[in-house]
């Protein structure tokens, strides 16, 4: 047996750098790490690396088509612009079904509930100047997408505008307010022809030559196309005015953002600044108005609980099938 004598004067230092140490030497400076309080449960890691492998496997083929090196040869004509021109035909007509499906919703609303609430004037005749401003571009420039969409488009707003002004002149108010709603609707009418007029003029009269002029003026107009909507929206929210939000459909605004959002990548591959620019403030502004009218919570409880019928009940149960993994760790953490 062997005895390990230490000397007081030895100790010393080291029990006043280390108190413990003397006693327990390798405890006093042992680490112990602090507990995790909510653990990544495996379930949501296994989601997650699933979710990445997809979107890599998509990414390195979209940069496989889409860029012209050693590893993709290039075709006559490059295959990435043959890709591209197919995807901008996809997303122009998908932008054009989408939005000229989401004008009708809103006539609908406003000849059902016979309420003009929530609608602006100003936004309603916007929406029947931009496409008539739009359509003789397509019409001067020779672009059958932009003739096809604006002349819907221009249909719908002219039906949205005349159901808007026979609700606001039939509103019971007094013979002041009622005076000047007719004066309102008097000039917008009047305004809408002359422009209507000047634009035919200008067609017959200068023909291609017009082309930068009406699409530096179209893409002027359909840049504040929307600000009168979303102005008037929140200030009826901020108001809390009970049901001033009552005539202005959810689903039109809905698809508005939905056409903008396509309109925008058809702009980004267009290489098209001006598509661009309108269509991303469009989107901007079509989605407070949506989220103003229709909070994201509230929608999702509502479409859940089949209010807004079976397609979206259905929807929205797959969607809570898909992101369960994350709204359940959610809720523990």
């Amino acid at each position: 047996m062997t005895c390990l004598f230490v000397s007081p004067e030895a100790a010393a230092p080291r029990a006043a750098a280390h108190p413990a140490s003397l006693l327990t030497p390798t405890l006093a400076h042992r680490h112990t790490p602090a507990p995790t309080t909510h653990p990544v449960p495996p379930e949501l890691v296994r989601w997650l690396l699933t979710r990445a492998a997809g979107a890599l496997v998509v990414v390195v083929l979209a940069v496989l088509v889409l860029v012209d090196g050693p590893l993709l040869p290039a075709p006559e004509p490059p295959r990435w612009a043959v890709v591209r021109d197919g995807f901008m035909a996809v997303l122009g007509w998908a932008a054009v079904a989408v939005g000229v499906a989401g004008a009708w919703p809103q006539v609908v609303r406003l000849v059902r509930s016979g309420r003009p609430d929530g609608v602006s004037w100003l936004g309603t005749v916007l929406g029947v100047g931009t496409p008539m401003l739009w359509l003789s571009y397509g019409l001067a420039s020779g672009d059958a997408v932009q003739v096809t969409a604006n002349t819907l488009g221009l249909l719908a707003g002219a039906a949205a505008l005349v159901v808007l002004a026979g609700l606001r002149l039939a509103a019971p108010t007094d013979e002041g307010g009622r005076g000047l709603v007719r004066r309102s609707v008097r000039g917008s009418v009047t305004g809408l022809l002359g422009l209507a007029g000047l634009l035919v003029v200008a067609l017959v009269v200068a023909g291609p030559a017009v082309v930068p002029v009406l699409g530096a003026v179209a893409a002027g107009v359909a840049l504040v196309r929307q600000v009168p909507q979303a102005v008037l929206v929140v200030r009826t929210v901020r108001s809390r005015t009970p049901g001033g939000l009552a005539g202005l459909c959810p689903w039109t605004s809905a698809l508005a953002v939905a056409s903008a959002v396509l309109w925008l990548g058809y702009g980004l591959l267009a290489v098209d600044a001006a598509v661009v620019v309108t269509s991303a403030v469009s989107a901007a502004l079509g989605w407070v108005v949506l989220v103003l009218r229709v909070p994201p919570l509230r929608a999702v409880r509502a479409a859940r609980s089949g209010r807004l019928g079976a397609v979206a009940a259905a929807v929205a149960a797959a969607w809570a099938r898909e992101l369960g993994p994350v709204v359940r760790w959610y809720r523990t953490a």
